[in-house]
Formats: C-alpha cells, sequence, structure tokens
C-alpha cells in the first residue's frame, strides 16, 4: 500500500482488500485515474486490486480490470516492454503474476493486440510461469481468425519446444486455419494440414470430431472427395466419432461432382450408422438433383425431410425452385413459388430471379413481365440483371418496342443500363434487317454516358453487312477507330468475313495478320474464315497453309473448317485430296455433318462418277446421318 500515495486510490485499494467488492474497484477508470492522480501511481493503485482479485480466483474481475489498464492507456504511451514489470506481483508470488500473464494474453488476444500478445506469452514463459492451454489456445485463434500466419507459426511451434503442451484443441485450430479458405490470398494448404495430423497421431493427441470434420472439409475443398471419401469410412471403421458436419461436406463434394449415386450412398451409410442428417445433409441432395433435373428425387427427399419434423429452409425450397426451372416446368415452379409463401415464407431476391430467369429462359414473356410487375408491387426491386434479362429475351423474338419500353423502365427504376443491355437492342435491329434504326442509339447511349464498346460496333457493323452495306459497315468501323476503341478477335472476324464475301482476299488476308499484330491471338473462326476465302477462290495452296498453321498454333480445327478445304479441293476437282481430309477428319473424330457429305455427292455426281456417290450415301446411312432433301435432289438431278 506504501505506493499508493493518493488517499481516494488508497481507499479504494483498502475497500477492495477487506470486501473483495467489484463495485467498489469500478469506482474510478483507468482513464480518468490518470488523468488525476497520475500514470505511475494509477497504475500501482490498479495493479493492487488486480493481484487482490487474482489472489482469491476472481478471474472476470482480473480480466475486466486488465482490459481497462491496456484499452485506456493515456495515447501513445502504451509501451508493453516497459510496463510489463509494472504489471506483476511481488516476485515472491510467481503463481499470482502467471496469472496475470495468463489473462492478459487473453485481453491482447481479443483486443487483436496480436504482437503483445505473443510478447506476453514470450515474457511469461522466460520468467518461468505456468500458462495455461486455455489462455494460449485463445491466442493462437485468434490469430488463425486474423489470417496472422507468422506469429501463429511461432506461437504453435514455441508451445511444442516450451509449453505449454498443444492439445487436441491447439491442434484442430492449425489444422482448421491450412484448411480454410476464406479469401482469395488464403488457399488450402492441404499437405500442411495432413502434417499436423501426422503430428498428433505421433504426439499421441487424439483428434476430436470437430478436428476430423475441419480436414474432411479441407480435402472437398481441394477436391479430394474420394480419399475424404476414403478417409470417412475409415475413420467409421475405426469407430471414431463422426458428426453429420463430418458426412455433408463429401456429400456437397461428390455432389458437385455430378456423383449423386455415391452422395445418396453416403447419406444412406450415415443413417445406417446412427448419425442422423440434418437440414443440411438434405438440402445439400436437394440442390444436386435439382441441379440434374431429377426434381422428383428432389421433392421426395423434402417429402421425407417433413416426415421426419426437419422443416425445409427457404434455401432447400429455392433450390427445388431452381431445378423445376432449368427442367421447363415452369407452372409447377409457379405452384410452388406461391405455395412457399403459404408456408410462411417471404422470398428474397433470390427465388424471383430463378423464376424470372425460367420464364424468359422458356420463351414465356408474358409470364415474365407479369413476373417483374409482381417483383415491384411487392416491394423488390428488380435488379439491373432481371431487366437485361427480360430485355435479352424480348429482343430474341424481335419484339424490340417491348424491349425499349423495359429499358425506359428500368432507366426509371433507377438503373442503369450497360452496353450489354445496348447490345441485345443493337442485336435485335440488325436481326430485322434494321441496323440504321441500331445505329440511333449510339448518341443515346453517349448522352447517358455510356461509351459504346468493341462489342456494340461489332454488332452493328455485322448487321450492315448481313444487309450488303458495305459501305455503311466500313463508316461504322473507321468511325470505331477515330473515337479510339481497338478491334478484338470477333470483330476482326466480322471484317475477314465480309472481304471474303466481297472477293476481297487481300484486305481479308491483310485484317488477318492485323490480328497477330495487335497482340491479339487467331481464333478457330478467324481462321475458318480466311480458309473458306481461299478455298472459295481455289487458292488451295494458301488455304491448306492457314490450315496447318491452326496446328502449330494449337488451335483445333472445326467440322466447318474441314469443310470448307473439301469444298475447295472439290472445286478444283481434286477429289482425292478432299477424300484424304475426310479421313483425317475421321481420325480426329470430329464427324462429317450432311454439309460435308452433301459437298462431296455434288462433286462425284458433277464428275460423273454417280457410283461412289452412291457408296458414299450408303456409308453414311451405316453411319446413321439422315441427308436433308437438298443432298438427295443433289444427287437425283442434273446440275
Amino acid at each position: 500500500m506504501h505506493m499508493c500515495y493518493s488517499p481516494k486510490l488508497c481507499s479504494v485499494v483498502v475497500t477492495v482488500y477487506k470486501s473483495l467488492r467489484w463495485e467498489t474497484a469500478r469506482q474510478i477508470r483507468f482513464g480518468i485515474a490518470t488523468e488525476m492522480y497520475g500514470l505511475f501511481q494509477s497504475i500501482n493503485a490498479f495493479m493492487m486490486c488486480v493481484h487482490i482479485f487474482a489472489c482469491v480466483g476472481m478471474h472476470m474481475e482480473v480480466y475486466a480490470m486488465l482490459k481497462d489498464i491496456v484499452l485506456n492507456f493515456p495515447k501513445g504511451e502504451f509501451d508493453l516492454v516497459k510496463i510489463f514489470p509494472l504489471l506483476l506481483a511481488s516476485p515472491n508470488d510467481s503463481k499470482v503474476s502467471a496469472l496475470v500473464v495468463d489473462v492478459l494474453i487473453k485481453v491482447f488476444a481479443a483486443n487483436k493486440m496480436f504482437e503483445d500478445g505473443v510478447y506476453a506469452y514470450f515474457k511469461g514463459r522466460k520468467l518461468g510461469f505456468r500458462l495455461s492451454n486455455f489462455s494460449c489456445n485463445f491466442l493462437l485463434k485468434c490469430l488463425a481468425e486474423a489470417r496472422r500466419k507468422e506469429l501463429l507459426q511461432t506461437l504453435f511451434e514455441e508451445m511444442k519446444r516450451s509449453g505449454p503442451s498443444p492439445n487436441v484443441y491447439t491442434y484442430t485450430i492449425m489444422v482448421n486455419f491450412y484448411c480454410c479458405k476464406n479469401h482469395a490470398q488464403h488457399k488450402v494448404d492441404l499437405e500442411r494440414a495432413t502434417d499436423i495430423m501426422m503430428e498428433m497421431a505421433k504426439r499421441g493427441v487424439s483428434p476430436s470430431v470437430v478436428t476430423h470434420s475441419v480436414y474432411i472439409h479441407g480435402l472437398c475443398r481441394t477436391g479430394c472427395v474420394y480419399f475424404a471419401l476414403d478417409y470417412l469410412r475409415d475413420m467409421r471403421h475405426k469407430n471414431e466419432l463422426l458428426n453429420s458436419y463430418c458426412y455433408n461436406a463429401v456429400i456437397h463434394g461428390l455432389c458437385a461432382k455430378g456423383e449423386l449415386v455415391e452422395a445418396t450412398n453416403l447419406f444412406e451409410e450415415m443413417m445406417s450408422s446412427g448419425v442422423p442428417p440434418d437440414l443440411y445433409s438434405y438440402s445439400i441432395l436437394v440442390d444436386g438433383f435439382s441441379k440434374q433435373g431429377s426434381t422428383e428425387k428432389s421433392l421426395s427427399l423434402i417429402m421425407e425431410m417433413e416426415a421426419i419434423n426437419i422443416k425445409p429452409s427457404l434455401v432447400t425450397y429455392t433450390s427445388l425452385l431452381n431445378g423445376l426451372c432449368r427442367s421447363a416446368q415452369m407452372e409447377i415452379s409457379l405452384d410452388l413459388f406461391y405455395q412457399i409463401e403459404e408456408y410462411g415464407y417471404k422470398h428474397d431476391q433470390v427465388a424471383h430471379n430463378i423464376l424470372l430467369n425460367g420464364f424468359c429462359l422458356h420463351g414465356d414473356l408474358f409470364y415474365a413481365h407479369k413476373f417483374l410487375e409482381k417483383m415491384t408491387n411487392n416491394s423488390l426491386t428488380p435488379s439491373a440483371l432481371n431487366y437485361n434479362n427480360l430485355i435479352h429475351s424480348f429482343c430474341k423474338i424481335g419484339s424490340i418496342g417491348e424491349a425499349l419500353e423495359l429499358l425506359r423502365a428500368m432507366i426509371k427504376e433507377g438503373h442503369y443500363p450497360d452496353i450489354f443491355t445496348f447490345n441485345y437492342i443493337i442485336n435485335g435491329f440488325c436481326s430485322k434487317g434494321n441496323a440504321e434504326k441500331a445505329l440511333e442509339l449510339f448518341p443515346l447511349m453517349l448522352k447517358m454516358d455510356i461509351l459504346p464498346g468493341v462489342v456494340n460496333y461489332g454488332t452493328l457493323i455485322n448487321g450492315f453487312t448481313q444487309q450488303f452495306n458495305i459501305k455503311k459497315a466500313l463508316q461504322v468501323y473507321t468511325r470505331m477507330l477515330k473515337v479510339g476503341v481497338t478491334p478484338d478477335t470477333t470483330l476482326y472476324t466480322i471484317l475477314i468475313t465480309m472481304f471474303c464475301r466481297m472477293g476481297e482476299l487481300n484486305d481479308a488476308y491483310r485484317l488477318f495478320r492485323e490480328i497477330t499484330f495487335q497482340g491479339l491471338r487467331p481464333d478457330n473462326v478467324s481462321y475458318t474464315s480466311v480458309i473458306a476465302g481461299f478455298c472459295r477462290v481455289g487458292d488451295m495452296s494458301r488455304a491448306l497453309r492457314l490450315f496447318n498453321e491452326m496446328a502449330l498454333g494449337e488451335i483445333l480445327p472445326s467440322v466447318v473448317t474441314y469443310t470448307c478445304l473439301i469444298d475447295g479441293y472439290c472445286r478444283v476437282n481434286r477429289i482425292d485430296m478432299a477424300n484424304m481430309v475426310l479421313d483425317e477428319m475421321r481420325r480426329k473424330n470430329i464427324p462429317p455433318d450432311v454439309v460435308t457429305y452433301t459437298i462431296l455427292i455434288r462433286a462425284y455426281k458433277r464428275l460423273g462418277q454417280v457410283n461412289r456417290a452412291l457408296e458414299l450415301l450408303d456409308q453414311i446411312r451405316n453411319e446413321g446421318i439422315n441427308l436433308d432433301a437438298f443432298a438427295f435432289k443433289t444427287l437425283c438431278n442434273d446440275d
């Protein structure tokens, strides 16, 4: 008491000593005390109270007072290295000092003062204090949650060296850290997690059900689902305690791989092993079967849940709703949607999106539009994605007026359309042969501060080329370059195809080479467009050179590419070369289509080789390919 000079502080300490009353200790806060009596007197008085409470095992009071000291220390003056000795009791009372350090570690950990927490641990061990597993594990857990990997590993290794010895909870924290993936920077380190599991076994520490479950989840997160399945079954054969969390991870992993039979088998194994499935077990299976289109199985699982008094969640029902919409069962989907509301659930944006997208996907735009209005009436603001899907769907069926009406409603609701919204409408106009009308949308985009992108220009240029308005297409292209929009591979391909149709092969080839010059990579379509152009004029050497170039660039030719070559060789009466190309297609498992065979039949007929044409026809029938009316007409009639 001799170090407490203030009468007021001394009175508090004496009263605490005599009564052990927490209310007395809380009469003065540390921050206020330092302002009134200075740091030195305040910290001594408060630590006297801390040690009094520590002596009688009042841990909660010790924690509260240490927290008050740490968090209300004068700004910029907290230096643990300097004040640590002041926080300890007399050198003769190491037991009380150990308790103070133990609680101090928890205070630092809980308040994210991780460096101070680790320092307190090391200082306590250096002084020979026996620290508790509870405090060290709590610090370890907080470090793991904060992703402080270096401090975590340092503390873990030091615990193994100097104590307290890691227990099952310590190891579980470490396994969970390496098996958890909670953001892009932190990936699952399965190798390290496995090492820790093996280390546990060597040290004779038995994993708990939580340890097993976090390790199994880690295996599944890294795609090692079958290894997780083997591990799970091995644990079961060893009579290790397992829970639904362990099984659910593997069931989910199997469903994600489409292995629903195996997932169902494991679900049944789980029940036969005495582990009751929970809401998540059923929901995972419902989602898996719904995604695969097996909605009847999903419905039976929901009925099974209800029979054993497991209430399906909104997520469970939403999975089924998604499955029904995917499999075009829109009437049942709508009935289920309203039925779920009758069960007392309030649908979120996700369920509305699923149903709206389902109507759009299957062309039921009347109901889609009605459902959009229902969302608005239910105080659910349709998202930009909802409007985009509906606009896209109306444009696909040529209902541009409705699409424009939705565009206006979208803007009124405060959603700004993007370049893709406008591209749906531009494409809609172009598909109806009205590229001029599509061009009128560009000023509207600029008025809304939406700069048309290469996708918009590409769609418009393609629209003009489809109308054979080459002059206008080139004008749009020139304007695009002037405003600084760089062509992409798709746009180059549109222009290449246009020049090839015009017979301007030199311009087409120049643009093709420009793709690489601009740092882009030609794709199958761009190569095929130029090859088709050369084949059309009978320049087979250049066509073949480009075809071989594709192989060098590891760009796989399609059936269209091969068909262009076959057509080119047939045009120059090299049917032998055409047959060689056909053989190569078969060797590479690219089956010829009706167009390919029709070209060959026409060539044989033109060259007077009708018998060869008939032989080819028999061969086609044996392959199970049905030729269309044009092919038969080609075979039967003269050119």
